[in-house]
């Protein structure tokens, strides 16, 4: 078993955030308090959400690459209709992708 669990800062901040409350009411000691903040290990580089980045970004090239191969004429009409056309749309749907890729 492994000494140390490595954890996201985001994840070390909620985890330290409940031992404090759990001490503060008096569920735990201070010695359990120092024992299980000793447990974790803060990554400095979150790698299960690059994977998950880099995971769909990688999807999202080959489905455009696969339609890009089955009709290149309308995949250029869309693509080119999508860039050069409505701004707020645009920016809405990518605010909109940043989002739901930020809460996986």
């Amino acid at each position: 078993m492994k000494d140390r669990v490595p954890i996201s800062k985001k994840k070390s901040r909620a985890f330290q955030s409940i031992l404090d409350r759990l001490l503060l009411e008096g569920m735990i000691t201070k010695e359990e308090e120092v024992n299980l903040s000793s447990k974790i290990v803060v990554e400095k580089f979150d790698w299960r959400r690059f994977a998950r980045y880099a995971f769909i970004i990688a999807s999202l090239c080959f489905i455009f690459g696969l339609y890009a191969l089955i009709d290149d004429r309308r995949f250029l009409e869309v693509f080119s209709y999508f860039f050069m056309g409505f701004e707020k749309a645009r920016i809405v749907f990518l605010a909109g992708l940043v989002t739901a890729c930020n809460n996986l």
